[in-house]
């Protein structure tokens, strides 16, 4: 199984004071819905954006949605979504 869930936690660079939302993601080692969960350590994004949905398209292709940035001007934002060499990762393939 695969948990996909946001927060809003405190910015990974030193520089940037600001708390933004970030996409985090954890795992079922067993697959089951009740767990146990293991929480992968470090945030999907980096762009002020949450509440995210993982989805197929109708090719095939994985994508996750969702706003960014959190303020009044949000956008939907689609980007390419996988696991890959043991790390779930947004952006290019």
């Amino acid at each position: 199984g695969l948990l996909i869930s946001v927060a809003k936690l405190p910015a990974f660079n030193r520089r940037d004071r600001k708390s933004k939302y970030r996409i985090g993601a954890a795992k079922s080692p067993s697959g089951k819905i009740d767990g146990e969960w293991v929480h992968f350590p470090r945030a999907l994004n980096d762009d002020d954006g949450g509440h995210a949905m993982v989805f197929k398209t109708f090719s095939g292709d994985t994508k996750i949605s969702y706003h960014s940035p959190n303020s009044k001007n949000e956008t939907l934002t689609i980007r390419d979504f996988g696991f890959k060499d043991g790390k779930f990762f947004i952006g290019d393939k």
